[in-house]
């Protein structure tokens, strides 16, 4: 039963309308519940009993996935290897300038002024460098220089030499090297510039010429460079099977100036032929006949000849 009471003074009054009971059923069964007639709150207490248990958290069983181990594998770097083209040692006579043999102690002398397979003109000739001139052992010269002996060249001087069958055909690649050296015993200068030519030796076209000076050989006085220069041959020069020339010319104002050169060498490199295949057709026969037309290619098609790129490397 619901009780509604009201108290206090006579004269005061409440209005009550519209009255709603809602019953919520407790999730566990209450205990006693005691109603005061002298409030309209109507108080439920509820005990609720908590029993702690230990609980065990069973994880499911992993099933373990078998682990497959790549083989080691070991990654060799290719061996670079150098591969070498086979090439035609140019056939430079007297290179290293050792046929004129002088012997400074019999001869009384340390110079020539000659020198085989060379043509020569001005103050030059076959010389014989004492020790101290450059770093020579037991009388041979420091590399680049070969053996004992070099071409000396005052300012003024040339050496000329047609090389024996060096005929050139269109694509070979040419290397010519030597060495220039100044000698350090005696207070000379190096000569203003050193010009080495090649030359087509039937035409005396110019094929290349590379001037040279102490700055460009990074020469210092006692010491001898290597210097190398190649070109190809043109398919369209005009040279084409000739043999070469070389020529080495000196200039300068100073009288006390000079230069050695050593150790000339030469290579050719001919391209690999290549094998043009030709497929005739056959001619069909038929009752007419084609007649030949002939078509003569103009001047202006003809190509103006091309000069070869000459490259130069200086190795001290």
């Amino acid at each position: 039963a619901v009780v509604i009471t009201a108290a206090g003074d006579s004269r005061s009054q409440a209005a009550v309308d519209d009255f709603t009971l809602t019953f919520d059923r407790p999730l566990t069964t209450p205990s006693d519940t005691t109603a005061t007639p002298s409030t309209i709150a109507l108080t439920t207490t509820m005990a609720m009993t908590t029993t702690e248990e230990d609980v065990v958290t069973t994880q499911p069983a992993t099933t373990a996935v078998p682990t497959t181990q790549a083989p080691a594998t070991t990654t060799e770097e290719p061996e670079m290897t150098t591969v070498e083209r086979p090439g035609l040692n140019l056939n430079i006579g007297n290179p290293s300038f050792e046929d004129n043999f002088i012997n400074p102690s019999v001869e009384g002398t340390r110079f020539l002024a000659v020198a085989d397979a060379w043509v020569l003109s001005g103050p030059t000739g076959t010389f014989v460098p004492p020790e101290d001139a450059f770093d020579i052992e037991s009388g041979i010269l420091p590399p680049p220089g070969d053996a004992r002996q070099v071409l000396f060249m005052k300012p003024g001087s040339t050496a000329q030499q047609t090389i024996v069958d060096s005929e050139v055909e269109a694509g070979d690649e040419i290397v010519l090297t030597f060495a220039v050296g100044w000698r350090r015993d005696q207070p000379f200068f190096f000569p203003d510039e050193l010009a080495f030519e090649v030359r087509a030796n039937s035409s005396d076209e110019l094929i290349a010429r590379v001037p040279l000076d102490r700055t460009a050989l990074n020469l210092r006085a006692g010491q001898l460079t290597m210097v190398e220069v190649s070109f190809t041959v043109p398919d369209n020069a005009p040279w084409v099977g000739e043999a070469l020339s070389i020529e080495l010319a000196t200039s300068g104002e100073r009288a006390l100036a000079q230069l050695v050169v050593d150790n000339f060498a030469g290579v050719l490199y001919r391209p690999e032929p290549t094998t043009t295949v030709s497929t005739t057709q056959p001619a069909s026969v038929t009752g007419s006949v084609t007649p030949s037309v002939s078509v003569t290619p103009s001047a202006a098609s003809t190509p103006e000849p091309t000069a070869p790129t000459i490259f130069l490397n200086v190795r001290n």
